[in-house]
């Protein structure tokens, strides 16, 4: 567990700039600290005090996870407060997402391979991986719903098990 520097951290927005083509508030920088363990990193206010030890770390704000090839993805909580004027993004309804098990998505549209943000309408939902047009989304189990969609009523998102 160590605390990004201020390069770090430039360096790892630049990138997510690229590639989620938005725009990252520099000022967050100067507000927040940032800590790497391992493939995540976690945000905290500037005050979060220095002699707390390594277990308090995780109880800071997961923002993003470092994937193969030094790609970034977003958890929850990072997509809705960096991607929400990303152009790499993908509408669903948030019922596709939180009340499916584990199940992907397949798109009618298009995709090229990668991560985007979900979102529906205005509502960012998570950060999520498209491949061969096979949406896959990064929801832990504990954090989706525990419903089942309904067959015979295509109108209604899900009902209750």
């Amino acid at each position: 567990m160590k605390e990004l520097n201020k390069n770090n951290i430039e360096e790892i927005f630049k990138k997510i700039e690229e590639y989620y083509n938005i725009n990252v508030d520099k000022s967050i920088i100067k507000k927040y600290r940032f800590f790497i363990d391992k493939d995540k990193i976690y945000m905290f206010n500037r005050n979060f005090p220095d002699f707390l030890d390594e277990k308090h770390i995780k109880n800071g704000l997961y923002i993003i996870k470092i994937e193969k090839n030094n790609r970034y993805r977003f958890s929850i909580e990072g997509a809705q407060i960096f991607g929400i004027n990303s152009i790499k993004s993908i509408e669903i309804k948030k019922e596709n997402i939180f009340c499916r098990s584990n199940e992907s998505i397949k798109l009618e549209q298009n995709f090229e391979n990668g991560f985007y943000i979900a979102k529906d309408n205005n509502d960012i939902l998570c950060s999520v991986y498209i491949k061969n047009n096979i949406l896959k989304d990064f929801i832990p189990k504990e954090r989706k719903i525990n419903y089942i969609f309904a067959k015979d009523k295509p109108e209604s998102t899900c009902v209750n098990k």
